[in-house]
């Protein structure tokens, strides 16, 4: 894959590659099976890694982000990375994560992105990941719907020109669970309602089954973005229907409270009263089951949407 923009040096490329490479080496295998040795066998860079991430970084990192990345690897490469064996590279990675906490955020990060690339991103000719037969994924398992099986049938607004004046009773910011919810009370109730929507429109005929390509075209900054300190990773839709659109809920009914007590009541006695069954979903209550930081502010790169509404095995890594 080419990189979209270049907005690394080339001996921060050159590290970048280095520790994908240490997060996901070539290992020489004596196995009587070609695909698992091939498996084995295979880089981050055989499968442009690196590439590809900078590619990324440059599609949804602002600035002053980008900035901090190479910082990162900046202070990677002059511990004497490159000059390193793969045992010492994995030493050095290790030891500056324990050092600096900031470090260990932009080092983890990087290798969240090593793996779902080297495991998820299909090769561009033949729509497939080298890896998947080996660890036994078979990728899509069906073509996705044309056009006209699945048509897109909300009402977009096309832009153009650095600003626009539109005339509405009511201006919605986001079209997910609320604000789609708002959205229809409003046109219900017989007001013009325009709702802004910062992601693409995505329905049935764009769905293909490929995790990477869902990521970077359903999820708020690609699916990287992260709390400002980058510890807890932050997956938010971003596309026309926000969340409603990428997630989804098993619900199963839940047993009564005295059912309930009756058999933790009868586990913990040891008592040979037989426990409650849990009751039919017609009668039971439904319940619900449900800093080198690379990731804290995304600038978003998607296409923005506007509806109208008149009245949706290998052990992979060292460190």
């Amino acid at each position: 894959m080419a990189v979209a923009a270049s907005v690394l040096s080339d001996t921060q490329r050159s590290v970048l590659e280095g520790v994908c490479d240490t997060y996901v080496p070539s290992v020489e295998s004596s196995s009587g099976d070609p695909i698992e040795r091939e498996f084995l066998a295979r880089s981050a860079g055989d499968m442009l890694v690196a590439a590809q991430i900078e590619g990324m970084f440059a599609e949804t990192l602002l600035e002053e982000e980008i900035a901090q990345v190479a910082g990162l690897l900046d202070a990677v490469g002059a511990q004497g990375f490159l000059d390193a064996d793969l045992a010492g590279r994995t030493a050095l990675l290790l030891g500056l994560a324990d050092a600096d906490p900031d470090a260990k955020l932009g080092l983890t990060q990087l290798k969240a992105l090593t793996m779902l690339l080297f495991y998820g991103a299909p090769d561009e000719t033949t729509g497939r990941n080298a890896n998947w037969e080996a660890i036994g994924y078979p990728g899509p398992v069906s073509a996705a719907p044309t056009a006209e099986e699945a048509p897109k049938t909300i009402e977009l607004l096309g832009l153009s020109g650095t600003s626009e004046t539109l005339t509405c009773d009511v201006v919605i910011v986001g079209s997910g669970a609320g604000g789609a919810v708002i959205a229809a009370e409003c046109a219900r109730a017989g007001k013009s309602v325009l709702v802004l929507e910062m992601g693409q429109y995505k329905n049935e005929q764009d769905f293909n089954q490929l995790e990477v390509q869902g990521y970077q075209e359903m999820y708020y900054g690609g699916g990287l973005a992260a709390s400002e300190s980058g510890s807890i990773s932050v997956l938010a839709g971003s596309t026309l229907g926000g969340g409603t659109v990428v997630n989804y809920m098993n619900c199963i009914p839940t047993p009564s409270r005295a059912s309930w007590a009756l058999s933790q009541i009868s586990r913990r006695s040891g008592s040979s009263r037989p426990e409650k069954s849990w009751p039919s979903s017609r009668t039971g209550a439904p319940g619900a089951m449900r800093r080198y930081s690379i990731s804290h502010t995304r600038r978003p790169k998607h296409e923005s949407a506007m509806s109208s509404t008149g009245t949706g095995s290998r052990t992979p890594s060292h460190t």
